[in-house]
């Protein structure tokens, strides 16, 4: 690896005098942070642990905030559940029932509001 590194860097210090000199200098200019990098590293300085926090403080930042409240209802037995169903079949036949008669004005809004929730 190092021989590449070195065989690039050479071609980039020769590539400075063509038409593209910007940009080979800005190879060279990560190649130089590269090498200052690892070399901080073996002295057991990490010089990227800043940018972590910054990054992790940004992430932070942008995320979404969970305002959800949970609520928990005492589970029902099955005899429980299938009576409050019956209930509820029973209220809808008789709104169904005073629809067929009377028409959907006649319903109260209670009325209106239990036949929309029950047709979810």
């Amino acid at each position: 690896m190092k021989y590449i590194a070195l065989f690039s860097v050479l071609m980039y210090v020769i590539g400075i005098s063509t038409t593209n000199a910007g940009g080979n200098l800005a190879h060279l200019g990560g190649a130089f942070w590269g090498m200052i990098y690892v070399l901080q590293l073996h002295r057991g300085i990490d010089p990227g642990k800043g940018i972590e926090r910054l990054n992790s403080g940004i992430k932070k930042l942008f995320a979404p905030k969970r305002n959800v409240k949970l609520s928990y209802r005492k589970p029902v037995d099955d005899i429980e559940y299938n009576r409050m169903k019956n209930q509820d079949q029973v209220r809808m036949n008789e709104i169904l029932e005073k629809i067929s008669k009377s028409g959907y004005d006649s319903l109260s809004k209670e009325e209106k509001e239990i036949l929309f929730r029950m047709g979810k």
